[in-house]
């Protein structure tokens, strides 16, 4: 899966880098595909900017997000209880 890298200083926000690092990805990101992101990304601000690009915003945290946005399925990791 090819990724995207957006640098700065360390008080630079999170925020404030997805979309370069978005931009960087090296090939064309088709519309629709999900933005995977944690909860450092839930800002109206910047969501208006993924969906503006023609991608959708979704948070991986498992709390009940800030904004309503789409919840990422959990994932199945086999576990089957019963301590170890």
């Amino acid at each position: 899966m090819p990724l995207g890298l957006a640098a700065a200083a360390a008080h630079v926000g999170e925020q404030a880098l997805l979309m370069p690092a978005a931009s960087d990805i090296p090939l064309e990101v088709p519309e629709g595909t999900p933005v995977i992101a944690d909860k450092g990304h839930d800002w109206r601000p910047l969501r208006d900017e993924v969906e503006a690009e023609g991608l959708v915003p979704v948070r991986i945290t498992p709390h009940q997000p800030l904004l309503a946005l789409p919840q990422a399925p959990a994932a199945d990791c086999g576990a089957t209880g019963g301590g170890g």
